[in-house]
């Protein structure tokens, strides 16, 4: 599901575009006889305006291609979309619709709809459970910049945007479970972005909403991922994934329970996801204890135990292995092929010039987008000494902004 591109420079499209594409990946990976590359490997490969649609599909791994695009036209949106077989560079399937906004949640319905009976005909009637449209459109309306702003975001700046609207679409919508669902997931991953929310504030919340997201809706999925986030720390028990986590905190601080951070990362199972990366973390653990080649030979066998090239699934992985020791020649250019072909994505990768001072390297651009992922590692004796006071300055001004865009209390909540 290619992001639908927005022909109309204006903030609602741009929002429509980019929920709507995020509401379709989501309703097609309900069939699931289909395999749809998430959101976020998607992006990486096309985030390179130089790309064809072939080389789209190779990087992915996939057979179709879902492209279209938004565009506004006074009070109209006109959505267009085509299903491309990318074997053949044929057309599949293609539709236009033209309506207002109050008819968005339909359309979107319609096309996953349609495109499921273009893709496996034999499965389609049960492929999907229809959700229910909510009543009021502007909650609707409000809910995809939400997803935008969620889907998006890098900083507690946009994690703010996204809460507010939520916000306004269940003040609006008080039984839109989507939206309370989004809300939930925002509240159970509190200690992400910068840790936007107290624990116990962002636990009751969250609390909350699952309760009035399953009480709407029983399968709704981002409830139900957030019961699972919050609920993850019990349910490990006294395992390495347990013990890592719970002192993560002191894990970060530099020369602190250095051995004992790095021998509980290297048995978790995830180091690496949509959602966090510990592998700057890793190599910054190798650094400080001088040792280097246990790390090494640990990033070498993930490699080895999941693809031998170099692609969008495992390129940090490279990356960090490549900070650590020279990679072989035929690795090292498919790793800077496939960084140029990402462009802004590959651009936390920069951090490993920032954690080792000693490679010599030119300090990189640290205004772009993608570096609050890993302020948090960097201190004050490394290079860039004043990141530490620019982090804090920015988490002050997001949490006012956060202040300025939740809804307005009514006298009776007050």
């Amino acid at each position: 599901m290619l992001p639908l591109r927005q022909l109309s420079n204006d903030d609602d499209t741009l929002y429509f575009a980019d929920g709507i594409t995020e509401e379709l990946t989501d309703s097609l990976t309900q069939n699931q006889n289909l395999d749809v590359p998430s959101r976020y490997s998607t992006l990486a490969v096309t985030s390179s305006q130089n790309n064809s649609l072939s080389d789209v599909a190779s990087s992915l791994g996939v057979r179709y291609l879902v492209e279209g695009s938004v565009r506004r036209i006074d009070e109209e949106f006109k959505i267009a979309v085509r299903l491309i077989d990318a074997d053949t560079d044929r057309v599949v399937w293609s539709e236009s619709y033209t309506n207002t906004a109050s008819s968005l949640f339909a359309i979107q319905q319609n096309i996953a709809r349609r495109l499921n009976e273009a893709l496996l005909p034999q499965t389609s009637d049960n492929a999907l459970a229809q959700a229910s449209s909510p009543d009021n459109i502007e909650a609707y309306q409000y809910y995809l910049r939400g997803n935008y702003w969620l889907m998006n975001g890098k900083t507690s700046e946009w994690t703010y945007k996204s809460e507010a609207a939520f916000q306004q679409a269940v003040a609006l919508a008080p039984d839109f479970a989507a939206a309370h669902g989004k809300l939930a997931y925002l509240y159970a991953r509190h200690d992400f972005h910068d840790a936007f929310m107290p624990r116990e504030e962002a636990l009751q919340k969250a609390s909350a909403a699952i309760s009035t997201a399953l009480r709407n809706n029983p399968q709704e999925t981002n409830a139900l991922l957030a019961s699972v986030i919050i609920d993850t720390a019990s349910l490990l028990g006294d395992t390495p994934q347990a013990r890592f986590w719970q002192g993560l905190q002191r894990f970060t601080e530099p020369q602190q329970t250095t051995d004992v951070a790095r021998q509980l990362m290297l048995e978790l199972p995830l180091l690496d996801n949509r959602i966090f990366s510990l592998l700057p973390l890793l190599y910054q653990n190798s650094l400080q204890a001088g040792d280097s080649e246990e790390a090494t030979r640990f990033l070498q066998s993930r490699i080895a135990d999941t693809a031998p090239q170099v692609n969008v699934h495992n390129y940090r992985f490279y990356a960090a292995l490549q900070a650590l020791t020279p990679l072989p020649d035929n690795s090292s250019k498919a790793l800077r092929r496939l960084m140029t072909t990402i462009g802004d994505n590959a651009v936390p990768l920069l951090i490993y010039p920032l954690l080792n001072p000693a490679a010599e390297q030119a300090l990189p651009d640290i205004e772009g987008d993608g570096w609050l992922d890993y302020y948090w590692l960097i201190n004050n004796t490394m290079t860039a000494s004043n990141i530490s006071e620019r982090l804090q300055y920015q988490r002050q001004q997001a949490a006012l902004q956060r202040q300025q865009m939740l809804p307005l209390k009514t006298t009776s909540e007050e």
